[in-house]
């Protein structure tokens, strides 16, 4: 299970990495938010963490799949990471729809 989970963050993290920032990817309103906490609108699906400073996180916004793609910008006194969204994936991951980007 462990190994399955890898190679699909892996898989995610590389799609996303593949595709340059674009103005309408830096226009989007999460591009740049920083958390915890995540916005009230957004519901927490799952997440993976990638080797090196990005995470891969699962939201839900009022109905509408996301995949964030965030970079590590620090930590807390107790450790806890803080995170800024560097760009974000529309659609449904466990689903026929393939993930637009934004």
């Amino acid at each position: 299970m462990f190994k399955l989970s890898k190679l699909i963050a892996t898989g995610i993290f590389s799609t996303l990495l593949a595709f340059p920032l674009t103005t309408k990817a830096e226009e989007h309103p999460l591009v740049g938010v920083n958390y915890p906490p995540l916005p009230e609108k957004l519901d927490e699906i799952g997440g993976w963490s990638i080797n090196g400073p990005y995470v891969v996180d699962q939201v839900s916004l009022e109905g509408q799949e996301l995949l964030l793609l965030s970079r590590l910008i620090g930590r807390d006194s107790r450790g806890k990471a803080s995170f800024q969204v560097v760009n974000v994936l529309l659609g449904c991951l466990f689903c026929e729809e393939k993930f637009t980007r934004f």
